[in-house]
């Protein structure tokens, strides 16, 4: 499977896992020491955004995805992807972000994925929202 699939494959993996609070799947594939910087000025842990998917109420649809390969065992995948739900006051996010996805926010994200062992886990996400 190419870099830019297994990219696309894994976003899809995380959105649909974030949509049906599907803890388990972030849990198997966040390393450790992952960490989201996220749209809202808000920043997570793996244990912080297991605990913020299990709250929020949203669905995605992922638009472009691209992978850059760093080494054998990294690459960095970016895209764009809509959000749309009911994000609770106490994931740390500002009000006009937990207001954008109300109608549909549009995100661009940016992760680091490392391979371990045979597996592809998640070291950081980061994401802006498009104005």
């Amino acid at each position: 499977m190419s870099d830019e699939n297994t990219a696309r494959q894994l976003m899809q993996d995380w959105l649909d896992a974030a949509a049906a609070s599907n803890i388990d799947w972030f849990e198997e594939n966040l390393l450790p020491q992952f960490s989201y910087l996220n749209a809202g000025g808000g920043r997570l842990d793996k244990e912080g955004i297991k605990a913020a998917n299990a709250v929020a109420r949203t669905s995605y649809e992922l638009h472009d995805v691209e992978a850059h390969r760093i080494s054998d065992n990294a690459f960095l995948a970016i895209g764009r992807y809509t959000g749309r739900g009911t994000i609770p006051k106490e994931v740390p996010v500002s009000d006009d972000m937990r207001n954008r996805y109300v109608g549909g926010a549009k995100l661009q994200y940016s992760q680091v994925w490392m391979k371990d062992g045979e597996k592809w886990r998640c070291l950081m996400l980061q994401t802006t929202p498009i104005t």
